[in-house]
């Protein structure tokens, strides 16, 4: 193909030189971590998606996962790592983000209305209060 005849510019045959060695340790690094995660064949995926679900496989992202409309207070998202390798997180780094829907109807009962909610009007993080509710559901079973 004429596209990738060799350059005949200094400054062109260097870059081939970069780019070579650039990928020849993008892929040295893929096969190490293939080893690291023991990265098997699955049928439907691509070695890398498998390496991607091993590698993410131990981060926690808390339990929290809906905003119920007519929830009030300041979003709290926890974070947990039980991976093998550590996670580094520096400020302003974008971790997550939040969607948001509009109904198609209001609500019936928001959720700071709800009787028995256990997070609206939360000023600072709170811990999670899911065991309280299994507690709840064993004294009262339905």
């Amino acid at each position: 193909l004429p596209i990738l005849r060799e350059p005949r510019v200094r400054t062109g045959r260097r870059t081939m030189v970069y780019m070579g060695v650039s990928l020849s340790l993008t892929v040295a690094g893929l096969l190490v971590a293939y080893q690291l995660y023991a990265v098997e064949h699955q049928d439907g995926k691509t070695l890398n998606a498998v390496l991607f679900e091993r590698m993410t496989a131990g981060w926690d992202h808390g339990t929290a996962s809906v905003f119920d409309p007519g929830w009030i207070g300041n979003p709290t998202l926890e974070l947990g790592n039980v991976g093998i390798l550590p996670v580094s997180l520096y400020a302003g780094m974008r971790i997550c983000s939040f969607t948001f829907e509009t109904l198609s109807s209001p609500v019936d009962v928001p959720y700071a209305a709800k009787k028995g909610n256990k997070y609206a009007h939360q000023s600072s993080p709170l811990a999670s209060r899911y065991a309280d509710e299994q507690v709840g559901k064993k004294d009262n079973p339905r």
